[in-house]
């Protein structure tokens, strides 16, 4: 037991995280003294499951296919979870603090669930309205619950005519259609305001 728990510690590409290494130097003192109980043994034994030469060779060639378009989409996705505060958190501060690479089946429970695959489309796609359009803010505008703190408090933006200043503006907040972040310039204003795709609409009549 000792010879295996050792085999994983030596290990120069020893797939673990900070709590495994941990458990792992728990347990060879323990076994240094008496036997281990048979949680700690199937626990050991995941972790031996994670670096079998099999799963390192997957692991090889998933760092070869790993490219700056999946690096943008870690990204992107990892911005939304940082907002929302509540999953991967571990995971996402790793990715934007370390560029950290995740593992195959990390990038695929962060990025590829349903609200991250709304997240991908609102950043990715082309843009509704590009920089310079002039566009209306729907009556029913989002800004003051989604982007209060950066518009300066509550603002009156329903039915304004502005220019689109930049698109991607922030990174996305809402797992949902039209969630893409512009920042406008309303007419008659000396300051920029955020808003969502879905409350913009185009501008087909500007009242004098």
């Amino acid at each position: 037991m000792l010879e295996r728990i050792n085999n994983l510690l030596d290990s120069p590409r020893l797939n673990a995280n900070n709590w495994e290494i941990n458990f792992l130097g728990s347990i060879k003192e323990q076994a240094k003294k008496r036997d281990l109980t048979h949680p700690q043994i199937k626990y050991l034994e995941r972790i031996e499951e994670k670096n079998t030469k099999e799963v390192h060779k997957e692991m090889d060639r998933w760092l070869d296919e790993w490219d700056s378009e999946r690096q943008e989409i870690a990204r992107v996705v990892s911005l939304y979870y940082r907002n929302e505060g509540f999953y991967f958190s571990s995971l996402t501060s790793k990715i934007l603090d370390q560029s950290y690479v995740p593992t195959a089946s990390e990038y695929a429970k962060l990025c590829e669930n349903k609200y991250a695959s709304k997240i991908r489309e609102a950043h990715f796609k082309e843009e509704k309205f590009p920089v310079n359009s002039v566009v209306q803010v729907r009556k029913v505008c989002s800004a003051n619950k989604h982007y209060r703190e950066e518009n300066g408090g509550y603002t009156r933006l329903n039915d304004a005519f502005a220019i689109v200043i930049e698109t991607n503006a922030l990174p996305v907040r809402r797992a949902a259609l039209g969630a893409k972040v512009y920042k406008i310039l309303p007419f008659g204003s000396n300051r920029p305001y955020y808003v969502s795709e879905s409350d913009l609409k185009k501008a087909r009549k500007i009242k004098k």
